[in-house]
């Protein structure tokens, strides 16, 4: 017998998370949410059962939405050669550090001509 509230032990000893996009939904009259909270170890402050956060967007999303929400867009000029501009592409999901600043590039913005090469790089830039 399985548990969709994530109070009885249910089947399995794994991780369990919920099909829906969050596992609890406030009442319009209530002040809080009517489930039982995450138990968490107060020594670590780490979470021992998901109760409350086990839902998809919880257990799955929970950071790339952090990211999307509190991420700064930052533009810098730099000058590099053709061949590191060309890989880049290869490498938009790896985190780069530019000028101090850990981050995602978003955008290349360049010039380029027969007489002076690759010029006026700049670089859109997300940093968290």
């Amino acid at each position: 017998m399985s548990d969709y509230n994530g109070v009885q032990p249910g089947i399995g000893s794994g991780e369990r998370f919920s099909l829906k996009i969050r596992a609890w939904k406030q009442p319009e009259w209530a002040d809080g949410p009517l489930v039982n909270a995450d138990i968490v170890d107060p020594q670590t402050g780490e979470i021992e059962k998901k109760i409350k956060s086990r839902g998809l967007f919880d257990t799955f999303l929970s950071e790339y939405a952090n990211f999307l929400l509190k991420r700064r867009k930052y533009r810098i000029c730099i000058e590099c050669s053709a061949a590191q501009v060309a890989s880049v592409p290869e490498h938009w999901a790896r985190r780069f550090r530019i000028n101090g600043m850990v981050g995602f590039i978003n955008k290349l913005s360049y010039n380029v001509s027969a007489a002076e090469g690759l010029n006026n790089l700049e670089v859109e830039f997300f940093v968290l």
